[in-house]
């Protein structure tokens, strides 16, 4: 579905805007990017696409934004399959038109005005090839109580300034608010050996930085697509064939991380399944009586205890490194 205002084939799109969503509704970020759209001169294309969500109506609600929108180009893509996080993006920026392209997830909003404008004075301003915005997140975020610890976490391990961003630029750079120059991202796209949720950014990150670096910048598109401790569990559980993947990829880099050194520990304890018990015990805390540091201290444990198998196979393959 493409709007009256879309460019013409022909058009010179200074910066292509993709936004894949699968399960929530992108509405608001579409109304965001279009009210920064319309301060521009430049050509701007906001292209959109439904990775066949299990409710229908979070694609009708993008195209209802889509052709409300006055005076912004804004096209709405329905897969008629699930294609996957990683291919549905590399199949956003193929179609792209422009010198680089910016990801933003269906989930996030967007306050400054100058969003858009700020990239493009970015592009204008030097060479780059990848850039990460960052996050920031909304005032009175969220009053769902089940999501009170993913809101705690995420203002302290995500939402930090590029200055400390840029001390490790490859574990900052998500797909949501990841500006890319298109040759880059054509060149280096996310592949589709992952499936399901975690690992793909940073395996994309990892191989990217071979061909461009990585520059985190202020930037910042606002987090809301926050989680129950459950789901967040449950999402950690399957990240773990991911980690896998991304260890038998990357495992210099993979050992060099905090959480595998912690799941190394862990692989050298007794009785795991106690211990994940327990963990997930404290993450969820029905009563929410225990500090949050502490429920968060668990949640990250919680991650290592799950791959602490591939430590072990890992040690037993290659030996210990120091």
């Amino acid at each position: 579905v493409r709007n009256p205002a879309a460019a013409a084939p022909d058009a010179q799109i200074v910066l292509p805007v993709l936004v894949p969503f699968y399960g929530s509704d992108p509405s608001e970020l579409l109304r965001d990017l279009a009210r920064c759209a319309a301060t521009l001169d430049d050509a701007v294309e906001i292209v959109c696409a439904d990775d066949a969500s299990p409710d229908p109506l979070f694609g009708a609600a993008a195209i209802a934004v889509a052709e409300a929108v006055d005076g912004t180009a804004v096209t709405v893509l329905l897969a008629g399959r699930n294609r996957g996080r990683s291919r549905i993006r590399n199949l956003l920026a193929e179609q792209a038109r422009g010198g680089h392209v910016l990801f933003l997830d269906g989930d996030m909003s967007v306050e400054r005005e100058t969003f858009l404008a700020d990239y493009i004075a970015l592009i204008r301003s030097r060479p780059v090839g990848i850039a990460f915005g960052g996050f920031d997140m909304e005032l009175g975020v969220d009053d769902d109580p089940s999501h009170d610890l993913h809101v705690w976490s995420s203002r302290r391990d995500h939402c930090l300034p590029a200055v400390d961003r840029q001390r490790d630029p490859a574990k900052y750079a998500y797909t949501s608010n990841l500006l890319v120059r298109r040759d880059v991202m054509l060149a280096c796209p996310f592949s589709d050996a992952f499936r399901g949720w975690g690992w793909e950014d940073v395996d994309w990150a990892i191989r990217a930085m071979k061909l461009a670096p990585i520059v985190q910048v202020d930037n910042p598109a606002v987090h809301r697509g926050f989680s129950s401790a459950e789901v967040l569990l449950r999402k950690y559980r399957e990240s773990v064939a991911n980690f896998e993947v991304l260890y038998g990829r990357h495992p210099g880099e993979v050992e060099r991380l905090p959480l595998f050194r912690a799941a190394r520990l862990a692989a050298r304890l007794p009785f795991p399944r106690a211990m994940l018990r327990l963990l997930e015990a404290t993450v969820i805390d029905r009563f929410r009586i225990l500090p949050m540091r502490l429920r968060d201290m668990s949640l990250k444990l919680y991650r290592a205890w799950l791959y602490r198998d591939i430590a072990a196979r890992a040690g037993t393959r290659g030996g210990e490194t120091a």
